[in-house]
């Protein structure tokens, strides 16, 4: 197939999901490098229907912070989204968490987080590719974690750790449970990295943890 089939083909599937889904776009999505393409691919479709792409509360306030901290990309994602929202491109929505979309008919998420998709079972779950359509997730894709999705776990934490420090009696490890500042329980499922900072563990929720060295 040519690249001009190819694209033909991503733009007619790319059309047929605009024009028949409520769409959601997620942080891990929207700081893509291919989001700026995938915009490009999909704007004359958003306004031909009048469909807008949702943004999560959660996701729009984490933008924010990663802003107030300099966040290189999240000063330039904000200027762009402060566009999109004008034009009616894109809005705000505000959920208890982002499964509750489980709950909406025809709902489409967009994310380049490979770990949600083992968490909506009602949603059509597509990444952005590298030509800024929509593919699904591989099968090999399990386990992937992105540079960029690193990234902005790793800020989270950041912002979880600026409560007043207590020097801890013990280091949770793989397979131990941690509490986050509201008393939920979180298990650390799998290691993902190391440094002079600390230790990364991928959890049974949509952030990683991070053990601080002391």
């Amino acid at each position: 197939m040519s690249n001009i089939d190819l694209d033909a083909k991503f733009a007619n599937e790319l059309n047929e999901l605009i024009d028949e889904n409520n769409i959601f776009v997620d942080i891990y999505a929207l700081f893509d490098l291919n989001f700026s393409l995938f915009l490009k691919n999909s704007i004359s479709f958003l306004q031909k229907s009048g469909n807008k792409l949702n943004i999560f509360y959660q996701d729009a306030q984490k933008i924010i912070y990663l802003k107030k901290h300099k966040f290189k990309q999240a000063e330039e994602l904000s200027t762009v989204l402060v566009y999109l929202e004008k034009n009616n491109i894109v809005k705000v929505v505000k959920f208890e968490n982002k499964e509750a979309i489980n709950l909406i008919k025809n709902a489409l998420l967009i994310t380049n987080d490979y770990r949600v998709r083992f968490k909506f079972n009602n949603v059509i779950v597509r990444r952005i590719n590298k030509f800024g359509f929509l593919s699904q997730f591989n099968s090999n894709d399990t386990g992937k974690t992105s540079e960029i999705q690193k990234l902005i776990d790793c800020y989270f934490c950041a912002k979880k750790s600026n409560k007043a420090y207590k020097k801890p009696t013990y280091i949770p490890k793989y397979g131990d449970f941690v509490y986050d500042e509201d008393g939920k329980k979180i298990s650390l499922i799998k290691f993902i990295s190391s440094g002079g900072e600390g230790v990364i563990y991928e959890t049974n929720t949509e952030f990683v943890a991070k053990n601080l060295q002391t």
